[in-house]
């Protein structure tokens, strides 16, 4: 799956000086989103954790957000959460969710009773 996200990290422009693709799963393997990330769009999810992370000027939509928003519209609950980051040039990049995204992933964690497994481009 990491391999997935890193080919459509490097097909997709997100405007931005790196691009983050990330995928969620449930326990069965099942593909419930995805989605890269954007310099462009915001949203008010994204403004709310920008501000309770504390950060300033980040709250452009984060692939982790944008996949986990698309996740729930299929009712299940998420598993794994698969990341990957590339630079301008398509060279792999190390991947972990940034604060904001941590703190939305343990809203949703506590939300839904559950435990995601985060696995990480290295």
């Amino acid at each position: 799956m990491l391999e997935y996200c890193v080919k459509k990290a490097r097909e997709g422009d997100s405007g931005g000086r790196c691009r983050v693709y990330s995928v969620a799963t449930d326990k069965r393997g099942n593909y419930l989103g995805e989605a890269m990330n954007s310099y462009v769009k915001t949203s008010p999810v994204m403004k709310k954790f920008n501000f309770l992370s504390g950060q300033k000027g980040k709250e452009y939509l984060h692939s982790e957000v944008r996949t986990i928003l698309s996740a729930i519209k299929s009712n299940r609950i998420i598993d794994k959460l698969y990341i990957a980051r590339v630079n301008k040039n398509g060279d792999s990049l190390p991947a972990k969710p940034c604060i904001i995204c941590q703190t939305f992933i343990e809203d949703y964690e506590r939300l839904y009773n559950t435990r995601i497994k985060i696995i990480c481009q290295h």
